[in-house]
């Protein structure tokens, strides 16, 4: 959302579980006017097929370190991987992603940004 309210020249796919709070992300995206450039699928991501896209990231993902396999699983070939890991997230995300980039956060001590590329054949 954040990078959409910002960036007018972006366009999202948002994948949400919750009915709840997807009838929350929906009226987010219309009142910042992001809604004509993305798209909201209500479902769990493993449940569907991933969307055609360059970049994946994810918020408050449940269970994220048992999940983080079965996403980096999902991701479309040769997508890059831009996620929020504390020291013990960061070292799972490393071993799991060869070649995988940490990237201290401004201001924070022990909060990293995962970069990694997702290289499996298509």
């Amino acid at each position: 959302m954040p990078c959409l309210i910002t960036r007018d020249d972006l366009t999202a796919t948002l994948i949400e579980s919750s009915r709840r709070k997807s009838v929350f992300l929906r009226e987010a995206l219309r009142i910042s006017g992001a809604l004509d450039r993305s798209q909201l699928i209500v479902d769990r991501f493993e449940q569907i097929k991933p969307p055609p896209t360059d970049f994946i990231s994810c918020r408050a993902l449940d269970r994220f370190p048992q999940m983080l396999p079965k996403l980096i699983d999902w991701a479309p070939a040769n997508s890059t991987l831009l996620l929020f890991a504390g020291a013990g997230l960061k070292s799972q995300l490393e071993s799991l992603l060869p070649g995988a980039r940490a990237e201290l956060i401004p201001g924070s001590e022990r909060r990293f940004l995962i970069v990694a590329s997702s290289t499996r054949p298509s």
